[in-house]
């Protein structure tokens, strides 16, 4: 419970982006303190990392986040033991998970799910299908990113909550090319409202959650 802040605010808010400073802050506050909160740094051994697991499974998330939370317990160990506050990481044995191959939309359900997306939505998942650019960095996109002429895009920025610009996924931008249906599409949405292509009708960003739900009610209305 005392180290555990200290290791957020001195460690994760140091070396991290955003995104997950806020994800490894919500692990510790909702998996791990309420758990192993109690214990000293020293007494954590092999059978209170078996203790979590336990926990987790028990409230039936995936194998993943089950994973997840215990690399994130061990990496908090191990910055305790490197500022001398922990004698030693204890072994662990990871939790299996099982391989999940990929599941794609095919071209009939990509066409149904363009079909059944909301008017102010529909452009933003085109790009997201011709382009495979991620949320964030979809909600970063600004027109000056966009070279008609070339028929690429550069990912410069993502998008972390509301307005917080970063950059991109491995701290790199990259090119992407445009197919010629998304680079017309584009060219005929172009607006006036503020610099990002996909925006609310002020200009401003559109939320980290928005783009969420509209596509999970666009995919039921499609079937």
């Amino acid at each position: 419970n005392e180290f555990g802040p200290k290791w957020l605010d001195m460690y994760v808010k140091v070396h991290n982006k955003p995104a997950t400073i806020k994800s490894r802050a919500q692990v510790l506050r909702r998996y791990i303190l309420p758990v192993l909160g109690s214990y000293r740094l020293n007494e954590i051994d092999t059978k209170h990392f078996d203790k979590l697991t336990a926990n987790l499974k028990k409230q039936n998330l995936s194998m993943n986040t089950v994973k997840s939370v215990v690399q994130i317990l061990r990496a908090l160990l191990g910055v305790a033991v490197a500022w001398g506050e922990a004698q030693s990481v204890p072994k662990i044995r990871l939790p299996r998970v099982p391989e999940q191959k990929p599941r794609f939309l095919t071209r009939v359900e990509a066409e149904r799910l363009l079909e059944h997306a909301p008017d102010d939505y529909r452009l933003l998942f085109l790009c997201a299908l011709r382009t495979g650019i991620r949320k964030g960095e979809l909600r970063g996109l600004k027109w000056s990113d966009i070279d008609f002429d070339r028929q690429v895009i550069t990912v410069n920025r993502t998008i972390f909550d509301r307005d917080v610009e970063v950059s991109p996924k491995n701290n790199r931008a990259r090119i992407v090319p445009m197919s010629p249906q998304l680079c017309a599409a584009l060219k005929s949405e172009r607006h006036l409202r503020g610099p990002y292509v996909f925006c609310k009708s002020d200009g401003s960003t559109l939320t980290e959650t928005g783009p969420n739900r509209v596509l999970r009610n666009s995919c039921l209305s499609a079937g």
